[in-house]
């Protein structure tokens, strides 16, 4: 089954719309047609995941979220230091604001080393793994 981390191409997600919206199949049949979690069909079918300017002009999902550089994890630091919001940041940088936060926490973790058990230490390094 796919989940929101697979990514589809624009004619799969316009027969998902169309088989929903013109020919009336509900959600949970789109689910075990093409094989998708409910939750990634009721995104798509809502507009809210895969939305047309979403596509590049071959029809492939445009992967929007980029992976920052060290400048710009140290350039978040000092904005956030100096009273930037998350919000604004995140905007900026092309990222989620949760990923803002987790850069700011990265950083006073390594100076806070030893404060934290081995094992939310691990637990914190393996959540900023996945969004940074």
């Amino acid at each position: 089954m796919a989940f929101s981390g697979e990514l589809f191409d624009e004619k799969t997600i316009k027969e998902i719309r169309r088989l929903h919206e013109v020919e009336g199949v509900r959600q949970f049949e789109l689910v075990k047609m093409f094989e998708i979690s409910q939750p990634v069909i009721n995104g798509i079918c809502n507009y809210r995941t895969y939305k047309p300017n979403d596509f590049d002009e071959k029809g492939n999902f445009k992967n929007k979220s980029r992976k920052l550089t060290d400048a710009d994890k140290e350039e978040i630091v000092r904005r956030l230091k100096k009273g930037e919001t998350q919000t604004a940041l995140a905007k900026e940088f092309g990222c989620h604001k949760q990923t803002i936060w987790l850069v700011n926490k990265q950083f006073i973790g390594s100076f806070n080393k030893g404060k934290l058990t081995f094992e939310q230490q691990n637990k914190l390094d393996k959540i900023i793994e996945k969004y940074i």
